[in-house]
């Protein structure tokens, strides 16, 4: 498995990388003014708890601070301060149509 290596500390996988860069060329091409963004939200599913998770929407980039974007791979990604935090040290996959996290060690 590829990974792609983020500034922060934070890998995406090639099957993440394909639904960005997807996501990507349709903004570009249909709505111009909006971005991928990968961010952290409160989710429930069912009676479950509430829970934090990562998803990825496509937002305008007026609401993007300058310091929140990174070029990957050729693909412009919108990740604010709080997703970078909740990620550091994090493998970001897409499994199913599902973002998830491995969560990975240190090697000494």
């Amino acid at each position: 498995m590829t990974l792609h290596q983020l500034p922060f500390g934070t890998s995406l996988t090639d099957s993440l990388l394909q639904v960005i860069r997807a996501g990507d060329d349709t903004c570009y091409r249909e709505t111009p003014h909006l971005r991928m963004s990968l961010m952290w939200v409160k989710a429930k599913k069912g009676n479950e708890p509430w829970t934090m998770k990562w998803g990825l929407f496509a937002v305008e980039r007026k609401h993007m601070q300058r310091d929140d974007i990174f070029r990957v791979d050729g693909i412009t990604l919108h990740i604010d301060e709080t997703a970078r935090m909740r990620s550091v040290g994090k493998v970001l996959d897409w499994q199913k149509g599902v973002g998830v996290i491995e969560i990975v060690t240190p090697s000494a």
